[in-house]
């Protein structure tokens, strides 16, 4: 994608220039506003009551591959959409169209990073180095903080721990300089638990700091290791702490010292968990037991994509949605990218054509929309028509909440099925055999005779042949003929009989 990481990268460095000239114009904007243009608009229409919250204005929005549903449609014709649809996304000025899911993947395997979360909090440490370089230590607490926070909630994907424990020790700087003195020896105290060897620049780091520094790491060589005792489930897992692999589980770790560390485990199917662990020290014993939920990052055959990945495509080829069970799919993939927004394209048969239909998923809500289905004949002539009003909608869905999202929906509607009443020719008996076509089966299944239900109504009542009616309910599992097209059910095929000199017919319920 044409300068998208590029572009990530300037907006994480000049979100503290945009703060400052934001702040900068809004103090001119109140300094030249009088009161008679104030008394004018006396609530802005952002602090009405009730006003919805503001959203993202530009949204990172991730396009999966379009699909078909059952497998209806052939893949040039999902591929030919999916290629339009994208290059229309891309002209779009509401969003920031991403790369496809295997190209991030590929550029954060060239990066070194598991997940595109990480990467950010990467971008965002290295943001708050500049910051605090330029004396901007209000932005910089920010930025550090971030970093900080993205790479502790996402532990298990963390892989260069030095980055981590440097964003620690510059938000302790940050926050001593910006006036927050406790917040600053809280992050310095984590600091010395997890890298009591440091050496720290005294041109840097203020005195106060170098001493709590100090003290603190003192208490962590006095307090001596403890005994952590890992278990886990998860075949073959090793346990890392603090990014040092301690072995494989159960094992006991005791080369770990008091204070605040992290516990990762990893195992052999690539999945990954992790938590904050708190040695006591002293010798003594501690148990954690931790498992890999889903079995990691397994895709089989598709080229190694993760499971999470592989399952939802396989859901979004499915008639109908359930919000509810694609929602910690879709969350866990907005997770990996970075992705504000989420959207595809399923397309089905439509008569002698094709129809498609779009949706947008917003993480932050957990909220499915389902956009305008769009009709498409079956030589594509439409397609153009048809792509620009997709991407129109995505983009401007991705933006504000058009409709209200579903808990449910089915691609396309199941008819409903007619019952046929079969009446058979005069002459025969009510007593002979009724055939049960059996889909799929070897040919016509004869079955026993069938007896009419001593509630036979009178010939003449509700019946304007004046035939009796016989009614069948739920007979095997046999096929019901609805305009000719065989789609479940049963059909019966009976003898003729004399009630009346006319036979009878036969009423199937279902």
């Amino acid at each position: 994608m044409r300068g998208f990481w590029a572009e990530e990268r300037r907006r994480m460095s000049d979100r503290s220039v945009r703060v400052v000239r934001g702040a900068a114009l809004m103090a001119l904007v109140l300094g030249m506003w009088s009161p008679s243009v104030m008394a004018q608009d006396e609530q802005p229409a952002g602090d009405a009551e009730g006003a919805p919250e503001p959203r993202v204005l530009k949204p990172r929005f991730l396009m999966l591959p379009t699909g078909s549903m059952d497998g209806q449609v052939t893949s040039i014709v999902t591929d030919r959409l999916d290629g339009m649809t994208r290059k229309r996304l891309e002209e779009q000025r509401r969003v920031i169209l991403m790369p496809s899911f295997e190209q991030i993947r590929k550029e954060l395997s060239a990066k070194g990073n598991s997940s595109a979360v990480i990467l950010e909090a990467e971008s965002s440490y290295a943001s708050g180095i500049g910051l605090l370089t330029a004396g901007q230590n209000q932005e910089a607490v920010q930025a550090f903080q971030r970093a900080v926070g993205l790479m502790e909630e996402n532990i298990a994907q963390v892989t260069n721990y030095n980055v981590l424990a440097d964003a620690m020790s510059n938000l302790a700087v940050s926050n001593h300089r910006a006036g927050y003195d406790l917040d600053g020896r809280q992050w310095m105290k984590k600091f010395a638990h997890i890298r009591p060897d440091a050496k720290l620049d005294p041109e840097k780091y203020p005195k106060d700091l170098l001493d709590l520094f100090d003290s603190e790491r003192k208490k962590v060589k006095k307090g001596g290791p403890g005994k952590i005792s890992v278990t886990s489930s998860s075949p073959g897992a090793r346990v890392f702490i603090d990014g040092e692999d301690k072995g494989e589980a159960p094992v006991d770790v005791t080369d770990v010292g008091f204070g605040y560390h992290y516990l990762v485990i990893k195992d052999a199917m690539g999945g990954a968990a992790g938590q904050v662990l708190k040695v006591k020290g002293r010798g003594k014993s501690q148990s954690v037991a931790l498992d890999v939920d889903g079995g990691g990052d397994t895709g089989g055959a598709d080229e190694g994509m993760p499971s999470y990945y592989t399952d939802l495509m396989v859901q979004l080829g499915a008639r109908q949605y359930d919000a509810g069970e694609l929602a910690p799919y879709l969350t866990e993939l907005a997770k990996q990218t970075g992705a504000e927004r989420i959207g595809w394209m399923t397309m089905f048969k439509r008569g002698m054509g094709y129809g498609a239909a779009a949706f947008v998923y917003w993480p932050g809500d957990e909220k499915i929309y389902r956009l305008s289905d769009v009709n498409l004949n079956f030589e594509l002539s439409n397609l153009s028509l048809g792509v620009n009003k997709v991407a129109t909608e995505l983009a401007a869905y991705s933006v504000e909440e058009s409709t209200e999202a579903f808990t449910t929906t089915e691609l396309v509607a199941k008819p409903k099925p007619k019952v046929v009443v079969v009446t058979p020719p005069s002459g025969g008996d009510p007593k002979d055999p009724v055939v049960l076509v059996t889909p799929g089966g070897p040919g016509e299944k004869k079955t026993g005779p069938l007896v009419p239900p001593p509630d036979v109504r009178p010939p003449g009542e509700d019946d304007d042949e004046g035939f009796p009616v016989w009614t069948a309910v739920g007979i095997g599992a046999g096929v019901l003929v609805v305009g000719g097209l065989i789609v479940g059910g049963a059909l019966l095929f009976g003898g003729g009989g004399d009630a009346g000199g006319s036979g009878f017919s036969a009423e199937v319920s279902w």
